[in-house]
């Protein structure tokens, strides 16, 4: 079990450097525990991980191919998307005016 001290307080991301040790340390062989104590991160934060950077391929140890490149693109793809229900949303909330014949306004966040 990993030690308090070395573990990151509050929700940060990881950046390339730490998914680059990831992959460096899992292709080795290494197991979470140990991946989590060299980073600083919880456990179940390197399995979360390990699962963002699947590229569906085995390794010579049966393990799956972790990719820290895909890691990377996938964690800045749901930073953009998030809290979005649409990929294509430009952040804005659109609705219909049932008054104006049926033209999309902007919003103005008041209740009707």
């Amino acid at each position: 079990m990993e030690s308090k001290a070395n573990v990151r307080r509050g929700a940060k991301d990881l950046q390339l450097f730490e998914r680059k040790r990831i992959e460096q340390m899992h292709s080795a062989g290494h197991s979470a525990e140990e991946i989590a104590v060299e980073i600083g991160v919880c456990y179940v934060t390197i399995y979360r991980e390990l699962k963002r950077g699947d590229t569906g391929e085995m390794d010579e140890l049966g393990r799956r191919v972790y990719d820290a490149e895909l890691a990377q693109r996938k964690a800045a793809l749901a930073r953009r998307n998030k809290g979005s229900k649409n990929p294509e949303n430009d952040g804005r909330c659109r609705r219909r005016d049932k008054n104006a014949g049926g033209e999309a306004r902007q919003d103005s966040g008041q209740q009707v």
